[in-house]
């Protein structure tokens, strides 16, 4: 960037001052394919190289490649080039198919997970291209080369089975749908390293219901409560949360996600299986059935690290690894520069603001202002139906009206009285801690006062 102030004739002079002579290297300059290489791009090119014949060796010539079904596969021994003197390029399908190979015996720096970055395998792509242009004489399409590119991009998102965890299709969807409707920090749900034992989401603080309907069946609402919010001093007791409830439209509907997670962590209490949880009835009279988590699922991260290597751990997917997917999510559909969940949180907020008070705002999005968020009392759930006012679409609250009220807390079927066999049992130990209080007081020459109190006391209890 030029500062202001300085003419065009004291760069030129300061450029010369370095060198800088207009127009000597033109016809140097006028030349595309050089074929003047300096040692080190000469040595990238020549390892790119090296390793297109290792893989054309040991896999793309061996003439026993077979599919699953056991048929040979003769696609590689007829179609890929050779490294020689006027070979054909190799085809977009081989291109790609050699650079997964790379991308699976490569080891990442940067990512906790070792894998290679999209701009690695890009750099790795440009050295075959330009090493084969210079060993065969003959150049990759120019419309290859973009598509390498582009696959490039999207390689960790969309390839399906080979490289993305299943986990990950249902966790990263469900994650920036709750972002998207709770408005809430990314450290509400990803812990940072070193606070990765006790942070994340975790089944305890979610709370899931089904809550009858008009037409005499349920739906799925709930509540995700945010421990780790910003200046929470007391998570373990203090948790602020919203709610949500099951969308008609699959593309809206993130308690899929919640399912499907929770039926691979066999998280439920009592429901095995989807075809369980589909015949459950709400019992006569009442308008509600709460699911429980077992006890081994409650301090269970939801969102937690998955690879293709290593399986799914038991711990939380860290806030790192979500904001390098969540960009890379974002690009893929579209979205550049600032699309971050501080994004969608800003967005949210708008969106809240056109119906709703400041507060019932501030309190939604954990905007802990004294000056807004303690004007009115604050139920530790947020008032705001979030993902209505983030789609657009009309507000339904009964959600919010279930979990700010007492009958979340309602257990149902439970005995509000001991048995007479331990209610006696009881009884009688104190009639024993008395008689022996009593003879202890005797033994001390207690006063009589004290003495009599005691003796009162075993009365009643007697009756």
């Amino acid at each position: 960037m030029v500062r202001k102030g300085t003419s065009a004739e004291e760069l030129l002079a300061r450029a010369q001052a370095r060198g800088y002579e207009p127009g000597v290297h033109r016809e140097e300059d006028s030349t595309r394919d050089s074929t003047k290489y300096v040692k080190k791009p000469l040595k990238d090119q020549n390892w790119a190289l090296g390793r297109y014949k290792k893989w054309v060796e040991a896999i793309a010539r061996d003439p026993g490649k077979q599919r699953n079904d056991g048929t040979i596969d003769i696609y590689y021994a007829t179609t890929v080039p050779g490294l020689v003197q006027d070979a054909p390029p190799p085809n977009l399908a081989t291109i790609k198919d050699f650079l997964r190979f790379h991308i699976a015996i490569s080891q990442g720096r940067i990512d906790e997970e070792g894998r290679i970055t999209a701009d690695s395998v890009n750099t790795f792509a440009e050295w075959f291209f330009a090493g084969w242009a210079r060993v065969t004489g003959n150049n990759v399409d120019e419309d290859d080369r973009k598509a390498v590119y582009d696959f490039n991009i999207t390689f960790w998102t969309t390839d399906d089975s080979q490289f993305v965890h299943p986990r990950n299709k249902a966790q990263i969807p469900f994650a920036i749908a709750v972002f998207c409707w709770t408005g809430a920090r990314i450290g509400a749900f990803f812990p940072n390293i070193e606070n990765k034992v006790r942070g994340g989401l975790r089944y305890r603080d979610v709370e899931a219901v089904l809550l009858r309907n008009c037409d005499n069946g349920w739906k799925i609402i709930y509540r995700t409560g945010q421990r780790w919010v910003k200046n929470n001093r007391d998570p373990e007791n203090t948790v602020y949360g919203a709610s949500t409830s099951q969308h008609n439209k699959l593309l809206y509907d993130d308690t899929q996600y919640l399912l499907a997670l929770a039926f691979a962590d066999t998280a439920f209490w009592g429901i095995k299986s989807p075809e369980e949880l589909w015949q459950l009835q709400i019992p006569p009279g009442e308008n509600e059935l709460i699911l429980r988590w077992t006890d081994s699922a409650k301090d269970l991260p939801i969102l937690r690290n998955a690879t293709m290597q290593h399986g799914v751990s038991d711990e939380p997917l860290p806030k790192r690894t979500f904001d390098r997917i969540i960009k890379s999510v974002m690009n893929l559909s579209g979205f550049f520069g600032s699309a971050t969940v501080h994004a969608i949180r800003r967005y949210l907020g708008k969106k809240v603001n056109e119906r709703y008070t400041e507060v019932e705002r501030s309190q939604h999005i954990t905007q802990t202002d004294t000056r807004v968020y303690g004007q009115s009392y604050v139920a530790n759930t947020s008032s705001v139906s979030g993902r209505d006012a983030f789609l657009g679409e009309a507000a339904s609250h009964d959600h919010v009206d279930f979990f700010q009220s007492f009958a979340r807390f309602r257990e149902k079927g439970l005995p509000n009285c001991l048995p007479a066999e331990q209610e006696d049992a009881i009884r009688q130990d104190c009639l024993i801690k008395l008689r022996n209080y009593i003879h202890l007081l005797k033994a001390q020459n207690a006063d009589p006062s004290e003495l009599k109190a005691a003796r009162k006391r075993l009365q009643i209890a007697e009756v």
